[in-house]
């Protein structure tokens, strides 16, 4: 009898958040970050948020940003994409610039940030793991507080690492030394096992995002820091994505959000070419089964998400399909 009075509860509020496709995605957007998501010399001198892989919606420059791919399935977020990142920032940083999102009541916010935690003078300056876990506390304390229904996505940091050897072919190691770029990776004075020490503690950044995101249940992807970086999604200063660099972060990115679908009906959890009340009822009744448990297999076909656990998140990605027809 709990069970049924629950998964009325989770239908009741399920239609209530999704009476139709279009109001299932947000109306705005904002994107925390530093000097990557503020698109820093991806094309001119200085910051391009114009061509940002989160908020950008410059026409003609091949970048399909967040905004623009949320704008193609929901008109009402036109205007209202909000770039807060600013270059140079770390994660002592983050919780400023939560507050802008804030204030303007954002519904879906993109966070890419660390990156100059990790890149330093030095490996001794570095920001110390501790540091770096509270300040992002911090933050996602305010923004999960203040902003109770918004959707946070939470980047995974890249793995900078490989810019060695890219940079090597490109012949870039005297534009980082002359200007002073990310030392603690490209000082000349640096071993392999001290490129190897940075290199851990950009995943170690990236074992603290993951880990708390998912204790607030938001939503983190490793995809930025497990794609491989090319030539040509470097920028002429040998450090920040390009152009193309900043469209690689848009797809990568996107495809693991909870809007992304990869050519099948997302939702349809039972397979009737339809994504309806009987699809949030599935969902409903196995809300709270994880994989390895008795109920999985009957239940796996919920997991919409695939992430070996029913939650709000296969709730929403169904709710956001809600009415789809194969």
């Amino acid at each position: 009898m709990k069970k049924i009075i629950f998964i009325l509860i989770i239908l009741s509020f399920s239609l209530v958040l999704f009476p139709n496709i279009s109001s299932a995605y947000p109306d705005s957007i904002a994107a925390l970050g530093d000097s990557i998501t503020r698109a820093a010399n991806s094309d001119d001198l200085g910051d391009n948020p114009e061509h940002s892989w989160s908020t950008g919606n410059a026409l003609g420059d091949n970048i399909e940003s967040h905004y623009e791919r949320l704008l193609d399935l929901n008109p009402n977020i036109s205007g209202n994409n909000y770039n807060y990142a600013v270059s140079g920032a770390k994660m002592d940083d983050l919780n400023k610039q939560a507050q802008n999102a804030i204030a303007q009541n954002v519904e879906y916010v993109t966070i890419l940030m660390g990156s100059n935690d990790a890149c330093t003078s030095s490996l001794e300056s570095m920001t110390n793991l501790k540091t770096f876990e509270n300040q992002f506390i911090e933050a996602m304390d305010n923004l999960t507080q203040e902003l109770p229904n918004a959707i946070i996505y939470v980047l995974g940091l890249p793995d900078i690492y490989q810019l060695c050897d890219i940079g090597k072919q490109k012949g870039c190691d005297w534009m980082w030394s002359k200007f002073n770029i990310c030392q603690s990776l490209f000082s000349n004075s640096n071993s392999e096992q001290d490129r190897q020490v940075f290199r851990q503690r950009v995943i170690d950044y990236n074992k603290v995002l993951k880990n708390i995101t998912e204790e607030y249940k938001q939503v983190y992807t490793d995809n930025l820091f497990e794609s491989q970086i090319t030539e040509e999604d470097i920028s002429f200063d040998c450090f920040h994505p390009s152009l193309v660099g900043q469209q690689h972060i848009a797809e990568v990115s996107w495809n693991a959000t909870i809007f992304y679908n990869n050519g099948n009906l997302t939702g349809d959890v039972n397979g009737d070419c339809i994504v309806n009340i009987f699809d949030l009822a599935k969902v409903g009744l196995c809300y709270g089964c994880t994989q390895g448990e008795g109920c999985w297999q009957n239940c796996s076909v919920a997991d919409v998400k695939e992430d070996g656990k029913i939650d709000i998140f296969d709730l929403a990605s169904v709710g956001i399909n809600y009415g789809k027809i194969c």
